[in-house]
């Protein structure tokens, strides 16, 4: 299991900061797989769906 938070102050928020979060842990996620060695294969996607961003 991968977790992501930030902390203190940011630019950006809403799903412009879910997306990076995301992105981050995504990319975290694949690394440790491989570097891990595993033995069933895994196709990792070159990206994730990006998150719509909606107006109030």
């Amino acid at each position: 299991m991968a977790e992501g938070s930030v902390e203190g102050g940011r630019a950006v928020s809403g799903a412009g900061l879910r997306q990076a979060v995301t992105d981050f842990v995504y990319q975290l996620a694949e690394h440790v797989y491989r570097l891990a060695g595993c033995q069933e294969s895994r196709d990792f996607p070159e990206g994730l769906p990006r998150y719509e961003v909606t107006e109030a």
